[in-house]
């Protein structure tokens, strides 16, 4: 794991915390905790940005967060989809010919199907055969999220695809992305998992969505965190100076993180979550020192470890 870029801990306060939604509020029931809400309220009443970011589209990443997040920025779709409150601020799609060779070669492999989706509305399932087993896998998976949808034969004129992802059983997920790579060069495919593929455009990630709206907000790497539990969010770490995994993260996460805390069935992130503001309102801001005091009291061990290169 790698050490803060800086080395001053009273250095630059914090002015930001982005949350790998997928692998750590919602772990494991894909329902944020209530206390969550609570907690990103103090923070904004205290000058710090609250970003959930998530590889759902922007309306499933709202509703799996549940009620309170309205006033939060939010990075969603794996950097497609990024808003300010409950304004869009940028929309990126997928070409449609990328989409269409896309389902083409998903449909050639056995147990696994295509799910694309629009900025709204349902998402539509392609290449599902009879007998093919992925979609139930992708379901138990998922948690439900994508219980909005419609399987269908070929993809609608006109469609315009934000996200898209493959489903499957029986695979390797190393062997689905060597598969899937000859399909698209403007195409990239991260494992989420055992059972599902993320797909997006080349420079179009999580962590490239933060970035974005960081130097929006004026918000320097020095002075952003974040939690990180998913393999789709480890790009984060090349955003933030201070990146925290949970106990439980995907182990590409646990590679680039700084620090590592409890797991997140424990509630660990939110421990840490209400102990800065504790720390904020001794101290009257966040700096390094405040952080890793708030970490100790979420399972952190006192221990940093080098990025691997």
């Amino acid at each position: 794991m790698s050490q803060p870029r800086r080395s001053d801990q009273d250095g630059p306060h914090i002015r930001l915390v982005a949350w790998d939604m997928d692998g750590t509020i919602l772990r494991p029931v894909h329902a944020a905790p209530s206390e969550t809400a609570l907690f990103a309220h103090a923070l904004g009443e205290r000058s710090i940005l609250f970003v959930p970011v998530s590889s759902l589209r922007l309306d499933d990443a709202r509703n799996a967060s549940g009620e309170g997040f309205d006033f939060c920025s939010l990075v969603a779709a794996s950097g497609a989809q990024i808003a300010e409150g409950l304004s869009t601020l940028k929309t990126c799609v997928i070409p449609r010919d990328d989409v269409i060779r896309l389902v083409d070669a998903v449909r050639s492999l056995e147990n696994a199907v295509c799910i694309v989706s629009p900025a709204t509305g349902p998402h539509l399932v392609l290449g599902k055969t009879p007998g093919d087993e992925s979609l139930e896998e992708f379901d138990r998976t998922t948690g439900g999220a994508f219980a909005n949808r419609h399987v269908v034969d070929s993809l609608p004129e006109g469609f315009e695809a934000v996200a898209a992802c493959v489903a499957h059983s029986g695979h390797s997920p190393r062997e689905v992305v060597s598969y899937l790579e000859p399909v698209s060069a403007s195409l990239a495919f991260v494992p989420n998992g055992e059972h599902l593929i993320g797909v997006s455009l080349k420079g179009m990630d999580e962590g490239m969505g933060l970035a974005w709206l960081m130097e929006r907000n004026g918000v320097s790497p020095e002075e952003a965190m974040a939690f990180g539990g998913t393999a789709a969010g480890a790009s984060i770490s090349d955003t933030v100076s201070y990146m925290v995994a949970t106990a439980d993260a995907a182990p590409e996460v646990q590679e680039r993180a700084s620090f590592s805390i409890g797991p997140s069935e424990g509630h660990s992130v939110q421990l840490a979550l209400g102990e800065m503001i504790n720390v904020i309102d001794r101290e009257g801001a966040l700096t390094p020192r405040g952080m890793l005091a708030a970490l100790e009291i979420a399972g952190w061990n006192g221990r940093t470890r080098p990025r691997k290169s």
